[in-house]
């Protein structure tokens, strides 16, 4: 007990001292260390790493271009699905409404006429034998359902004017909208004429 007692009061009477750490030798050491952006030279620096530089730039461009025309590819291959898709869809309309129009016309005895309105014209002037004066045949903007074109007649006989019109009176669904046509000056048996048609 007594050797106890000793060994505690030596604890109290002994003076710890600690040794002041120096930083003067850290600071150095990192001032030397450090880097000084005064002292950086670009050239220098592009000179050393000039191969590592090229290098990244043309994998960089290789990325670039690779992924440039992928998404071009690409982005033509999509824009020429949707055209297909929607001509298929355009087509299957037409015949779906060529069908329906021939049903149609079977179950009630109308006369219609069921091809497409500018094929027909095209038909009726090779069948009537007037093709070639058929100069100006296009289609004119119309509602759902109903097609609508406007062509010009030229060097026409009045025998074949009349009957091409006759042809047009004969189908229940086709009507003509305007038609107008004038005598020629240079023969007067022959005329010229602009007409509308309207296939409902």
């Amino acid at each position: 007990m007594e050797k106890l007692k000793e060994f505690f009061q030596k604890i109290k009477t002994t003076e710890i001292k600690f040794k002041k750490p120096d930083f003067s030798a850290i600071k150095e050491n990192t001032s030397s260390s450090s880097f000084n952006i005064k002292n950086f030279n670009i050239r220098n620096f592009y000179m050393q790493y000039k191969q590592q530089i090229l290098t990244a730039f043309v994998v960089f461009m290789g990325i670039f271009f690779i992924f440039y025309w992928t998404s071009a590819f690409i982005n033509a291959k999509i824009e020429n699905a949707k055209i297909k898709a929607d001509n298929t869809y355009k087509k299957l309309e037409k015949t779906a409404n060529m069908a329906g129009q021939i049903q149609f016309a079977k179950s009630t005895g109308i006369n219609a006429m069921t091809q497409t309105l500018l094929v027909y014209i095209q038909n009726t002037g090779s069948t009537l034998g007037i093709s070639d004066k058929i100069v100006n045949l296009r289609p004119v903007s119309a509602s759902k359902g109903i097609e609508h074109v406007t062509l010009r007649l030229e060097n026409l006989y009045f025998d074949e004017f009349i009957k091409f019109i006759a042809d047009i009176e004969k189908y229940d669904n086709l009507s003509i909208k305007v038609i107008n046509f004038n005598k020629r000056y240079d023969n007067p048996k022959m005329i010229d004429s602009s007409i509308e048609i309207v296939k409902m």
